[in-house]
């Protein structure tokens, strides 16, 4: 067995963890009366589950096979999920996939069989374009294949895998989708060696705000094809995109932190949303210590992405802001930093471990801080948009309690905003099909396909004009606070930095992880990130 399969690349571990590959076959191997079989089935599985399909173990020949689903079926043995998971191995079909999903529809193991029956869905889809295609190739000078990455696994990639296929049906063009790695170092790296080799693999990709700066060279100008439609982009959205006065994407949908809260349980301990973050403390403490009172003993006041990753330089930078503080270019090539506001921000911060917040809050990212809160023991958050919209599921146990504002300020005479976030469309200046290639990038970021999206999968759009569309703001309550705090929102200093923005945000993540875990103070952590700053240097442009 080999931990990924040709193509794939396998996530290590953390500093003091194993990769979830390593993590399930150790958990597998000391189990007495192994199987190998079956362990091996079932670690390729837990892999999968834990990396949303992104790695898939390699498994070369079997071993007999000590109970099948139809042969327990035929003798009315009802397999556990297990058992009838591993019976099925590497090789079932759509039918068995789905019949496991039906019969199983909360094992663990169902998010697996899911996975696989989307690859097997998308064989098929890819395999009828194609055929459909070469009917129709002698009508057509180039039918080679347009190649865009775009979406992770999950409700991203079928958004994107629809929306391309309404473009190839109106201009009958091919177009190949690639699923992207789910982890965003894993993404760049792989569109940063795709690029350093000038190969033409990828025509079009999906970057990361932050990532236009590091990027720009090998990207194509769109000035040239937009027709002057960036002039309806959010300005935000816009300049994130815009590097050297070139146009390097699309601005495709944008993201901002927001704070969610349990409005049921505001309105029962007689509370307000929080206007400051002093206020959300002593809100947070309150509902905390009542909801313990009454039985529920793992109940917490606040959540944050507390891990060391590019979400908590964002979180950092919104408390930074907060208390009026800000990243400053000194015009010569350097940064620096209000030591003064980030020694507060990290006051606060800090002071909410262990009370209203969790210790092990330094480890969570913003996707199981999300579940943690969906389940139904926390009181606020701060998170990105999508939450609201899976906080409004049929089958979700927050559906009509949740409620969403801007982030607090620091004090009574802070600031209100947040960290623009959001990903954009760009095209490979070493694509062999600039012309189809622009073509689905300004398609797929057109405000048509943007107001879809909007309506039925609750991402923000980037088009101005839509938060005032009544379609628009009916299906999700998050878009007026979200146009708020968009159009108010910060940039990273991404496009000034260039290749060196992975310094600035090593310096935010490393130094406010050290605070947050108690290994510096806060005034030694903001002083340690204005000299770290100071440091990065850049040349100016000429």
């Amino acid at each position: 067995m080999l931990s990924a399969k040709a193509g794939q690349l396998a996530r290590e571990g953390g500093q003091f963890a194993n990769s979830p590959f390593v993590t399930s076959l150790v958990k597998s191997l000391r189990e007495p009366g192994l199987d190998l079989d079956s362990s091996f089935n079932r670690t390729r599985n837990e892999v999968i589950v834990a990396t949303g399909g992104l790695q898939q173990p390699a498994l070369y020949g079997t071993l007999p096979k000590l109970a099948v689903i139809a042969a327990a079926t035929k003798q009315g043995v009802a397999l556990p999920d297990d058992a009838a998971w591993d019976s099925l191995g590497i090789a079932a079909d759509q039918m068995s996939l789905a019949h496991f999903t039906q019969q199983f529809p909360r094992s663990p193991w169902s998010a697996a069989a899911h996975v696989r029956l989307a690859e097997l869905q998308r064989a098929l889809v890819v395999s009828d374009a194609m055929r459909v295609d070469d009917e129709s190739a002698a009508d057509t000078i180039d039918n080679s294949p347009v190649t865009i990455s775009c979406g992770t696994p999950g409700v991203e990639l079928t958004f994107c895998q629809r929306e391309v296929a309404t473009w190839s049906r109106s201009t009958g063009n091919k177009v190949k989708v690639i699923p992207a790695p789910g982890p965003m170092d894993d993404r760049l790296s792989l569109y940063r060696k795709s690029f350093e080799k000038q190969s033409t693999d990828l025509d079009i990709v999906q970057i990361d705000v932050t990532w236009s700066g590091m990027l720009a060279d090998y990207l194509v100008d769109l000035y040239a094809y937009s027709n002057g439609v960036e002039k309806e982009i959010l300005p935000n959205a816009l300049d994130a995109a815009v590097v050297n006065d070139r146009l390097v994407a699309m601005p495709w949908f944008v993201d901002s932190g927001l704070l969610f809260y349990r409005r049921d349980l505001l309105a029962k301990y007689g509370l307000n949303p929080p206007q400051t973050w002093e206020e959300l403390a002593e809100s947070a403490a309150k509902i905390q210590r009542g909801e313990r009172a009454r039985g529920v003993k793992k109940f917490q006041g606040f959540l944050f992405n507390g891990l060391a990753a590019e979400g908590l330089t964002c979180f950092a930078l919104e408390m930074i802001n907060a208390y009026g503080g800000e990243v400053k270019n000194d015009g010569n090539g350097g940064l620096s930093i209000d030591t003064a506001a980030t020694e507060q921000a990290l006051e606060t911060m800090t002071g909410w471990i262990g009370k209203i917040a969790p210790k092990r809050v330094v480890g969570l990212s913003e996707e199981a801080a999300r579940q943690e809160f969906q389940n139904g023991n926390v009181a606020f958050m701060r998170n990105w948009p999508y939450v609201l919209y899976l906080a409004e599921e049929k089958s979700s146990k927050l559906r009509g309690k949740v409620g969403v504002i801007s982030l607090p300020r620091g004090g009574n005479f802070g600031n209100r905003t947040g960290v623009l976030g959001g990903w954009q469309l760009a095209v490979s200046k070493y694509s062999q099909h600039r012309k189809k290639a622009v073509s689905l990038v300004m398609f797929l970021a057109g405000i048509e396909v943007q107001k879809e999206r909007a309506i039925q999968g609750g991402y923000a759009p980037a088009f101005g004009a839509l938060y005032s569309d009544p379609a628009v703001l009916k299906s999700n309550a998050i878009f007026p606070d979200m146009y708020t705090a968009a159009t108010n929102a910060i940039i990273r200093p991404s496009r000034f930095l260039g290749p060196k923005y992975d310094e600035f945000t090593s310096t935010m993540r490393e130094e406010v992880d050290m605070a947050l875990r108690g290994n510096k103070s806060p005034k030694a952590a903001a002083e340690a990130i204005n000299a770290r700053l100071k440091a990065i240097r850049v040349p100016l442009q000429r």
